[in-house]
């Protein structure tokens, strides 16, 4: 392998990773978003809150992942 070759592997590995973390985010916010569907129709009032909490942190990770790997 060249130095060329060398690079070119890193940088695919390194937006192969990216990809995987976004599909993990995707999942994650989507566990959210049922577990807030499920405390409102228990009328949890609690869980929701702590839910769509998390779903905005999420969203925030993916949209910034996003961008890195768009640049």
């Amino acid at each position: 392998f060249g130095q060329a070759d060398e690079k070119a592997t890193i940088n695919e590995c390194a937006e192969l990773i990216k990809q995987l973390k976004l599909e993990y985010l995707k999942r994650a916010q989507e566990q959210a978003k049922d577990t807030i569907r499920i405390a409102e129709r228990e009328g949890d009032e609690a869980k929701p809150n702590e839910a769509t909490r998390q779903f905005a942190e999420l969203s925030k990770q993916i949209n910034e992942l996003k961008n890195q790997i768009n640049k």
